[in-house]
């Protein structure tokens, strides 16, 4: 819904099929969650399966800042505010922990080949929308260099809620048979986000990069 919702309101039609596409692999994403969740069930797919996993979501401690951080999300009504919280806040952290550590590392040392090839995947799409993201956030600041300001402004009012909800969810990564230990990969993923947002709030503008000159041209 977020993604649909940057989709909509994107001022200009290449940031609307960026956003569009990305729409599209988080609702992969969400399908591709529900029949794992139904192959891991048994067979046959009791009754009241589905409430349960519901209830799991509305109660369940380890969801209640996540859930927080989305709703608050959702009403995030600005275009460049919701833009910022989902692809700059939400996604890097959570992206990060389901499709690399949960489904991952966590997956394949639990003996879960399967998930880990399903979240292989769905992480080569989460690392596209990183990457236009990263585009554009370029193109926002070099146009406009106190755009790098707004937009740090955002990241910084909305990652505490993100960083409590990376925290808790990672909590269940205590839970495995063989488990990882939560605070480290909450550290690696906080440390990963930090490094790639500094690299574009703080890059100097295209303007001001010097011309080194390119291969097989003179002088």
């Amino acid at each position: 819904m977020l993604a649909a919702y940057v989709a909509q309101m994107a001022p200009a039609s290449r940031i609307t099929n960026c956003a569009a596409f990305q729409s599209a692999d988080e609702l992969r994403r969400v399908q591709r969650i529900a029949y794992r969740t139904v192959q891991l069930s048994g067979p046959p797919f009791e009754i009241g399966t589905a409430r349960r996993q519901r209830a799991a979501w509305e109660d369940a401690e380890a969801f209640q800042p996540l859930r927080e951080l989305i709703e608050r999300a959702l009403v995030a009504y600005d275009w460049g505010e919701a833009f910022t919280v989902t692809n700059l806040v939400i996604k890097p952290r959570i992206d990060r922990l389901v499709n690399q550590e949960i489904a991952g590392t966590l997956a394949t040392a639990n003996g879960d080949p399967i998930l880990a090839s399903i979240h292989f995947s769905l992480d080569e799409d989460a690392r596209w929308h990183r990457a236009w993201t990263t585009a554009l956030l370029r193109y926002l600041i070099d146009d406009i260099p106190a755009n790098a300001e707004v937009v740090s402004g955002w990241i910084g009012k909305w990652s505490p809620l993100a960083s409590r909800a990376l925290e808790a969810f990672a909590g269940i990564l205590a839970e495995a048979p063989v488990p990882l230990d939560a605070n480290v990969v909450t550290a690696r993923i906080t440390s990963d986000v930090s490094r790639d947002t500094d690299s574009v709030l703080k890059a100097p503008p295209a303007s001001a990069v010097p011309d080194t000159g390119r291969a097989g041209t003179d002088g």
